[in-house]
């Protein structure tokens, strides 16, 4: 088995880092039943960014219920657990029906990375979030792209856990408010230990300025001012919140940008 490790500062540390909140927290309030409390659980996120899509595996321990919050569980990752491949899912606004297979060699990926715990499978969730590249999509074909990929997902060539509302578009605001939990939690300035030291103070939290294809998207957290407009209300377990200011700029990515 890989050696577990804090999730890695890797480059684009987008919402894949909303798997520290979402892969783990959605997978236990929505579905907390079928997770094997008595082993490690496993979980899967595709980042569905505007040039192309990465799959991310996680593992966290076991879940404790004997207490009232219950612990919150870190999710540990390894840099060979993850795959990337091209173009983004947007591209295939005008043939929907293509995009479900488009997804087949992440999935393919996520069993090789698992293939040791095939009696697994039913249990661990995967999740698809999607960023600016689909935001900027007409409604309708943003609706048939995300149906074609939950046929998919739900089918009979994915066989991991999956549930309707485990795919959607982020808003510009979730996408730059997770993107600054994520460089702040592998600071470890959320929660204790969440770099393995948890040697930061909280005070002491960063600004995120991510420059993505088609958006780029501002966050900072200022305890001592008021948040007059974009304010995010972030909570992790019972008793941290901050109020972080995000705003997304739609068509200021890298990408767009070049187009102009």
């Amino acid at each position: 088995m890989a050696p577990r490790r804090p999730l890695p500062a890797a480059p684009g540390v987008l919402q894949r880092l909303l798997l520290a909140a979402s892969c783990l927290a959605a997978a236990v309030s929505a579905k907390s039943s079928l997770l094997d409390t008595s082993a490690v659980a496993h979980g899967m996120i595709i980042d569905a960014g505007s040039g192309g899509s990465r799959l991310h595996v996680f593992r966290w321990g076991s879940r404790q219920f004997d207490s009232a919050p219950p612990p919150i569980s870190y999710p540990f990752s390894n840099n060979d657990w993850c795959n990337r491949l091209r173009p983004g899912i947007s591209s295939y606004a005008d043939h929907p029906q293509d995009v479900g297979q488009s997804l087949k060699p992440l999935v393919d990926f996520a069993k090789t990375i698992l293939k040791d715990h095939e009696e697994d499978w039913h249990k661990y969730p995967i999740y698809l979030r999607a960023t600016a590249g689909m935001r900027q999509l007409e409604p309708t074909k943003r609706v048939a792209v995300l149906d074609a990929i939950r046929d998919y997902l739900g089918g009979p060539e994915c066989p991991f856990h999956f549930e309707y509302h485990y795919v959607r578009v982020l808003a510009g605001e979730e996408e730059g408010v997770y993107g600054w939990a994520a460089v702040n939690f592998l600071r470890g300035d959320l929660l204790p230990s969440s770099d393995g030291a948890g040697t930061a103070a909280s005070a002491s939290t960063v600004g995120a300025l991510d420059m993505g294809g088609a958006s780029t998207q501002i966050s900072f957290f200022r305890p001592d001012q008021d948040i007059m407009s974009n304010l995010f209300k972030l909570q992790i377990g019972s008793q941290k919140h901050w109020n972080v200011y995000t705003h997304s700029f739609l068509g200021f990515g890298e990408a767009a940008m070049r187009m102009r």
